[in-house]
């Protein structure tokens, strides 16, 4: 158990100075970004990724003058303070965890504005990560094309193309592509998009939940596109309940899907 003694604090003279410790591992959890981490001792803070940031927080509160190339000796220090207590935390070392949820729980938490995340897979201090710092544009610019509605389609898909091709590691990015794709009924990059997600990131929640019906298109996917952890070798026929799965392995065009053999529920 750790202790703080709070004698000069009844005394009116304040508790003695403490560093302070934050982290931001949402780049990492979602984009695969580095993990950010600050470590704040006296009036100067630090915040390490990819590259370090230092600022001196009596004359700069808004922290708009990084003074790390000048004060490399700080920094260097800082830094190894910064490490010794994460080994204290995490004498393993930190690594993400993924965490099974239920449907409503994923539903509660989209409704807060949270987006889907593995955890990323792997050590959270994973050298060679992209700096969330130089990237927060792109995730800010693809939660505007998904939500907007006056953007035509074809221009939101290039311009999630674009972001992706900048930032060829992040699966949100692809995630942002496929579901662009899909809306806009282009099937087949649906599919590509979804799994290059998914080898950047094998630890993302099985099973993109197809966004809306394409435009054109019937409900239904063509085979090619489900995903790979769906049992491709089931057939199309009877479902529990008596209802039929539709059999879309005759998606080049919008024939009606094929129920031979099938039972309907007496509707």
């Amino acid at each position: 158990m750790s202790c703080r003694e709070l004698g000069s604090a009844f005394r009116g003279e304040g508790p003695p100075p403490e560093p302070l410790y934050a982290e931001s591992l949402f780049g990492r959890l979602n984009c695969r970004w580095s993990s950010l981490r600050a470590w704040t001792a006296g009036d100067w803070k630090l915040i390490d990724g990819s590259r370090a940031e230092l600022f001196h927080l009596a004359e700069d509160p808004g922290e708009t003058r990084d003074r790390a190339a000048e004060e490399a000796p700080r920094v260097a220090r800082m830094r190894a303070d910064l490490r010794a207590a994460m080994a204290r935390m995490a004498p393993g070392g930190d690594h993400a965890r993924t965490a099974a949820i239920t449907p409503e729980q994923e539903a509660n938490l989209k409704s807060l504005g949270y987006v889907g995340g593995s955890g990323g897979g792997g050590e959270l201090d994973e050298p060679g990560l992209p700096d969330p710092r130089d990237r927060v544009q792109f995730y800010e610019r693809m939660q505007i094309i998904l939500r907007a509605q006056n953007i035509p389609l074809e221009r939101a898909s290039a311009e999630a193309a674009a972001m992706a091709e900048a930032d060829p590691g992040n699966p949100f990015a692809q995630t942002t592509v496929a579901s662009l794709a899909y809306r806009a009924g282009r099937l087949s990059a649906a599919a590509r998009a979804y799994r290059r997600s998914l080898e950047l990131d094998p630890d993302r929640p099985p099973g993109p939940s197809w966004p809306a019906r394409p435009a054109g298109r019937r409900a239904c996917a063509p085979r090619e596109v489900l995903p790979p952890w769906r049992d491709r070798a089931s057939p199309p026929g009877p479902r529990p309940g008596g209802r039929a799965r539709p059999d879309c392995r005759r998606s080049a065009s919008n024939r009606r899907p094929s129920t031979r053999g099938a039972t309907t529920s007496g509707s």
